[in-house]
């Protein structure tokens, strides 16, 4: 499961790469991919109501696509990295596992069209679908549900994100294909804030510190005590 040890699964495993592709478009909100609608409705409500909140959201689907994307192609792109006895052993993964991939590819690529943006002469069946659901909402908050970005405010919305989704992708191409740049390995050193970051800001430390290590004191303890001092006394 180490991206560094991957490269050129494309050709082993085409199925699993080409219903990836469509996920990582999906989920970068490249049209007429499912993310690009649900992607660009979020950002939408964003900018008429927080211009600050739409430039995180804006910034936030750059991102995504540049991780997504570098986990395609450290995972797909290239040469295999892995041994040679690795390599001897690749191949599709079974039908009980690919059929299941095609069934979510294919509505990752044509679900969107659900809820369609109206310039387009496209209708939202799922809005309408959960219109009863949001009826107390909408009554409650009016306001949050009033606002709607007219024709033009909404191409330049939905131009601009796509861009940024886009401009992800460009950056993990140049980076991890073009230039077959690979992350530095777990002993490699590091600056503290790259350190910081590779670390995952230390969380998974705190947490095993202040919870994990003690509730395993806690129930060896409890353990020894009730085989020792119950069971077998």
């Amino acid at each position: 499961q180490d991206l560094r040890r991957m490269g050129g699964l494309r050709k082993a495993l085409p199925i699993t790469f080409i219903t990836f592709l469509i996920g990582c478009l999906a989920i970068s909100g490249i049209p007429p991919f499912s993310g690009f609608f649900s992607k660009d409705e979020i950002l939408a409500h964003a900018y008429e109501h927080n211009k600050v909140l739409w430039v995180m959201g804006l910034l936030t689907a750059l991102l995504t696509a540049f991780y997504m994307f570098r986990l395609l192609f450290l995972a797909f792109f290239g040469e295999f990295r892995g041994t040679a006895e690795q390599k001897r052993h690749l191949h599709e993964s079974p039908a009980s596992m690919t059929f299941p991939l095609i069934i979510l590819a294919v509505l990752a690529a044509t679900g969107g069209f659900m809820g369609a943006p109206m310039f387009t002469g496209g209708h939202h069946y799922l809005a309408e679908y959960l219109a009863p659901v949001f009826t107390y909402s909408q009554r409650l908050l009016p306001a949050a549900f009033a606002a709607e970005p007219d024709r033009s405010t909404e191409l330049m919305l939905m131009g601009l994100s796509v861009a940024a989704g886009l401009l992800g992708i460009i950056l993990a191409y140049v980076q991890y294909v073009a230039r077959a740049q690979r992350p530095a390995e777990d002993e490699a050193q590091r600056s503290v804030p790259e350190s910081l970051v590779y670390h995952k800001y230390y969380i998974d430390e705190l947490y095993n510190a202040l919870f994990t290590r003690p509730v395993m004191a806690l129930s060896s303890g409890l353990y020894r005590f009730v085989e020792n001092g119950v069971i077998n006394p």
